[in-house]
Formats: structure tokens, C-alpha cells, sequence
């Protein structure tokens, strides 16, 4: 990852990081605080 990138950006990476292999099916994903400024 830059060196520069926003907050926003270092989290959207997070989330799909640890979705990185997910093959779907049943599961929970809880999204907390720090994702109030994703852009969705």
C-alpha cells in the first residue's frame, strides 16, 4: 500500500484483505465504526 493513502483507502484494502478467499455460504460480517467512511 502508498505511504500515502487516505483512511479510507487503508480500510476499503482491510476489508478485502480479510476477504481475500472467501467462497461465500453462510458466515456473519460485521462492519464497525471505522467503516462509517467507506465509500458506499
Amino acid at each position: 500500500m502508498p505511504p500515502d493513502a487516505t483512511p479510507v483507502e487503508r480500510t476499503v484494502v482491510a476489508i478485502v484483505a480479510a476477504l481475500h478467499g472467501w467462497q461465500g455460504g453462510p458466515g456473519v460480517l460485521v462492519l464497525d465504526e471505522p467503516t462509517a467512511r467507506a465509500p458506499w
